[in-house]
């Protein structure tokens, strides 16, 4: 369940795109906590740690040393603290057979990066706004999958 200590998670490991997101998070005045990865075997095991409040978004570089983009997917589809977060992946890569990989194994969008500062910004915004306002299973109690 999302509460005020449920972070945004960022699973990025190029510096300089760490820093544009930081960036782009400041911008547009984002307040509730971050939490950066270089890769997604990091992510998975603070996300797995019961001390830990679950995240309630993912944004995923689809390309990371150690466990990437895709093997992040899949194990998050058998973790029962994020088989229902939304991920939203992004790459500078744009071929179809990706994207489609992505989806495949449970990506709720796929974003091209942006070289471009502001419609980068935008993307990550947009992602934001949506996920805050879609009543997802982490985010609304009305979903209790577990009592079936």
């Amino acid at each position: 369940m999302i509460d005020e200590y449920s972070p945004l998670m960022i699973i990025e490991n190029e510096p300089t795109d760490v820093m544009i997101f930081q960036k782009a998070l400041e911008q547009l005045s984002y307040t509730r906590p971050i939490r950066f990865f270089d890769d997604g075997s990091e992510a998975l095991a603070f996300a797995e740690d019961p001390g830990q409040s679950a995240p309630w978004l993912v944004f995923l570089d689809l390309n990371t040393p150690g466990m990437g983009g895709i093997e992040f997917l899949r194990f998050r589809k058998k973790s029962e603290h994020l088989m229902w977060v939304p991920v939203v992946v992004m790459s500078s890569s744009e071929n179809p057979e990706e994207i489609r990989k992505c989806i495949i194994n449970g990506a709720c969008g796929f974003l091209p990066k942006s070289f471009e500062f502001n419609e980068f910004k935008e993307s990550i915004a947009l992602a934001i706004r949506y996920w805050s306002r879609s009543l997802t299973p982490t985010r609304n109690s009305v979903f209790n999958f577990c009592d079936e």
